[in-house]
């Protein structure tokens, strides 16, 4: 009789639904970091449709992913970023390349994970002007794109 000789089968066990993060397994969950950006994220769905301006101004714990949210806003044309550490170039790239229609302009100001590159590798979008300031007010790049 033929046959291969028996090994003991190894059952593969699945991670259990626990070891998911919380925002993985419910969309509907937050992955925000505070109060306010929980509001931002509920405001960037469900209202600001005549919204034109955004002043986020002290560290609110506003990160790349709350800062997603706010692209549903169809009338901004103006965001103030101030002091808000968690949020990188790459979250403010991806942001203003889902905002290009309206947004014009977007200052960013003592952002510390904001550096000047996200501003010279990714020329943005047409029209919109972009102003990073470090190092306490001193104005370190503004980019203007005018096709």
């Amino acid at each position: 009789m033929r046959g291969s000789p028996t090994s003991p089968t190894k059952s593969k066990k699945r991670p259990s639904s626990s070891h998911i993060p919380s925002h993985r397994r419910d969309p509907n969950k937050f992955l925000a970091s505070s109060p306010e950006c929980k509001s931002l994220v509920t405001f960037g769905k469900e209202g600001g449709r005549k919204l034109r301006v955004l002043d986020l101004t002290g560290n609110l714990g506003l990160t790349d992913w709350t800062l997603t949210h706010l692209t549903g806003l169809p009338s901004l044309h103006t965001m103030f970023v101030d002091s808000c550490e968690s949020v990188t170039s790459g979250g403010v790239v991806r942001f203003a390349e889902a905002k290009w229609k309206s947004l014009k302009r977007l200052h960013l100001k003592n952002c510390k994970g904001c550096k000047l590159g996200v501003v010279q590798e990714n020329y943005l979008t047409r029209g919109l002007e972009v102003e990073v300031i470090l190092d306490g007010g001193r104005v370190v790049g503004r980019v203007r794109d005018e096709f």
